[in-house]
Order: C-alpha cells, then sequence, then structure tokens
C-alpha cells in the first residue's frame, strides 16, 4: 500500500534530491525545486486519494488551479524530460516501499536532478553576479561532487 500522507510523500522526495522540505513547499521559484514540487503535484494526484485542493494546502497553502496547472506542466514534462519521468517513477517506487507515518531514513539512491534549462539573466546564486547561462551547471556539478550545493547556494541569496 503506497504512502497515503502528502507530507510523507514530501520528506521522501527531499530525502531522494537532497532538498530540505521546506524548499519543496516554499515560494522558491528555481528550476530544480520547482521540478521537484511539480513530481510531487504529479504523483499526489495519481494516488487518487486527495483533491487539487488538500494537495494545494499541503504543499505551502497553495491554490487549487496552481496544482491542477502543475499537474499538467508535470505531464509535459514526463513526455519530454526522461530525467524528469525518471524522478517521479523513483518517487513512486519510493512511496510504495515506505509504510505510512515512518519516519523515511534509508538512503537515497542514486538518482540524477532534472536539468534546468538555461536562462539569461543575472542570478544571486553566482558569485560576482555574472550573467547565468550556467547556473544549472554549477548546481548540477555541485550535485556530482557530492556537496549540499543547493543548500550552499539558497543560504547565499538568501544572505545578500
Amino acid at each position: 500500500m503506497p504512502t497515503q500522507r502528502i507530507g510523507d510523500l514530501i520528506n521522501i522526495a527531499a530525502h531522494l534530491t537532497r532538498m530540505a522540505p521546506a524548499d519543496i513547499t516554499g515560494q522558491e521559484k528555481y528550476n530544480p525545486i520547482m521540478r521537484v514540487r511539480l513530481a510531487v503535484y504529479k504523483v499526489a494526484a495519481d494516488w487518487g486519494v486527495h483533491s487539487a485542493g488538500m494537495i494545494g494546502a499541503a504543499i505551502g497553502g497553495r491554490d487549487h488551479s496552481t496544482i491542477l496547472h502543475g499537474i499538467r506542466r508535470a505531464e509535459t514534462f514526463i513526455e519530454r524530460d526522461p530525467a524528469f519521468a525518471a524522478l517521479v517513477s523513483k518517487l513512486k517506487a519510493e512511496c510504495l516501499q515506505c509504510d505510512p507515518f515512518v519516519n523515511y531514513s534509508a538512503p537515497p539512491s542514486n538518482i540524477a536532478l532534472p536539468k534546468p534549462r538555461r536562462r539569461k539573466w543575472i542570478s544571486p546564486l553566482c558569485a560576482d553576479g555574472a550573467a547565468v547561462n550556467d547556473a544549472g551547471r554549477v548546481f548540477q556539478e555541485g550535485i556530482a561532487k557530492g556537496s549540499d550545493a543547493l543548500a550552499d547556494a539558497i543560504a547565499h541569496a538568501r544572505a545578500a
């Protein structure tokens, strides 16, 4: 039986992607965080237990229309991006293996985060305000090295 609590799903997603649950439920629109959030929307909706309003309330107090739009975007990403599809299927598989109401403490398997699109803007996450065509590359390199690149980048951006 799959985990039926959205809070458990958020914790599992955070554990798999080495993100904080607060980042997944927060307002951050940074692409890797947003994609994990969309994966959580999709998996929670596929359970068929919770309404879009209940999912939105559990994930940062979002409106039901935001959740429905996010589910449609997740379905598009699944069709176009194999890394995102792998994230969603891994999240579903982990939910099937985890008992409800249990603290999830299994070691994460090696899962690649979806690659963010490259944007042409100035990012607070890059040193000296460098033009960011490669903010995603910097993040992916940090993950590949096993560092807490996302947490460091968010802490640096919030401190600035």
